[in-house]
């Protein structure tokens, strides 16, 4: 399979600046990038029923929930309708380069040996599969049309729904049901659904390029952001080894959430020096607000009458 193009998909909705870079970046790496931006438009029976019977209970705003869940069932339609088995589901804010094609293609391998249904990104301990990312996601259409169903089951079961929640409560950063949540819960229940970030070996599939570890992988960062380098005009990051030796390694892919985003474009042009600065910058102004936050929230009443 090494060279094969895998198909990937991008679902959002409407037009986006970071999606298209997303999408020329994953075209430049070799990947087949179909971009389905009609997720607004899209609505079949599964769809309504999932939507008749959710529950909203996340943080987020509810149109963010719902078209976060919604991507999957526009996925399974449309794999079901083409006769795709094998693919990647990416989000807006995933950028993968030339090294993610060859590592793909060993995923899809690993996964038809061990007969898995799908891969995601974990990066909480095995015993703690609470929630799992589909930021950079491998999937079989079986593996897909099971975990639509599943999702199915969580909203119309509510002892499910309210067992998963009360699981996410123990964790002080649970922010409600989301995807995210359902997909750890799915990962929980059923063996086959694979976390890529255990598979790594020559390269780096990216978790988020704000954290500075990954599992039991450190990097070198500033304030939390990976400090980006290259290799071959490719970005690379550098992983801190024994007695703090630091390797170049070769990222497949790096996941710009949030605000990160900015440094999409520098990324893109290779520009890794000016893009690790916007992220450093980025990183340093989080770190310097959470001081504060600190700061101001260790005061007390009286201490400040004081004052």
């Amino acid at each position: 399979m090494t060279g094969v193009p895998c198909t990937v998909l991008m679902i959002h909705d409407g037009a986006s600046a970071y999606g298209e870079i997303a999408r020329r970046q994953a075209s430049v790496a070799g990947f087949q990038i179909l971009n389905l931006h009609d997720l607004s438009e899209f609505g079949d029976d599964d769809w309504h029923l999932f939507e008749r019977h959710y529950r909203h209970t996340s943080t987020n705003s509810v149109l963010f929930e719902k078209a976060c869940f919604k991507r999957y069932f526009r996925a399974r339609e449309y794999v079901n309708r083409m006769g795709i088995d094998e693919f990647v589901m990416i989000d807006t804010d995933l950028m993968l380069f030339p090294s993610a094609l060859n590592a793909g293609n060993e995923i899809f391998s690993i996964m038809r040996a061990k007969r898995n249904l799908a891969g995601v990104s974990v990066c909480v301990g095995p015993a703690d599969y609470w929630h799992a990312s589909p930021h950079c996601s491998f999937w079989t259409r079986h593996g897909l049309n099971c975990f639509v169903t599943y999702l199915r089951r969580i909203v119309e079961e509510e002892k499910l729904l309210s067992a998963i929640e009360a699981e996410g409560r123990r964790y002080p950063n649970y922010t409600g049901f989301s995807d995210m949540i359902a997909l750890g819960a799915w990962m929980k229940e059923d063996e086959r659904v694979l976390d890529i970030l255990t598979l790594e070996k020559d390269g780096l599939w990216d978790h988020n390029v704000t954290l500075g570890w990954q599992g039991e992988r450190k990097f070198l960062n500033v304030f939390g952001s990976k400090l980006l380098g290259s290799i071959e005009g490719q970005p690379c990051v550098f992983e801190i080894g024994a007695g703090w030796a630091t390797n170049r390694v070769r990222v497949h892919s790096l996941h710009m959430q949030g605000r990160a985003k900015v440094a999409m474009q520098s990324v893109e042009q290779g520009k890794f020096t000016i893009a690790s600065i916007m992220l450093m910058l980025l990183a340093g102004l989080k770190f310097s607000r959470r001081v504060w936050r600190n700061i101001t929230s260790s005061r007390s009443p009286k201490s400040s009458l004081q004052n």
